[in-house]
């Protein structure tokens, strides 16, 4: 029978091109159930997630945040709902600014 476990999949500060903030491991499923983001900085930062399919290169089209999201100075966003990557997919993201947003993504892994 599956195991289902709840985690803290990836936290940290996004770069300002696009980064792997979390790949799924192999023979598991993950999903993820909620996204934190931060804008710490001074300025507007835009912040672009997407999920690669394993083997996939992370094009525009895979935008979960269509062209981006805008987070104000000092904005905190939460996105919930579930986002299904399979082994060896991954979320991928970047802001304008490096270091300047946070993010957190929890979630449950299944094996």
């Amino acid at each position: 029978m599956p195991a289902n476990t709840p985690k803290m999949l990836a936290h940290g500060q996004f770069a300002a091109a696009a980064a792997v903030i979390y790949p799924s491991p192999a023979l598991t499923t993950t999903i993820i159930k909620e996204i934190n983001l931060c804008n710490l900085g001074a300025a507007v930062n835009v912040v672009t997630l997407r999920i690669v399919d394993g083997g996939g290169t992370g094009v525009a089209s895979d935008n979960l945040t269509d062209a981006g999201m805008s987070l104000a100075v000092g904005e905190t966003v939460i996105r919930t709902g579930s986002l299904i990557l399979e082994a060896g997919d991954t979320l991928v993201g970047f802001a304008t600014n490096a270091t300047q947003v946070n993010y957190h993504v929890s979630g449950i892994q299944v094996t």
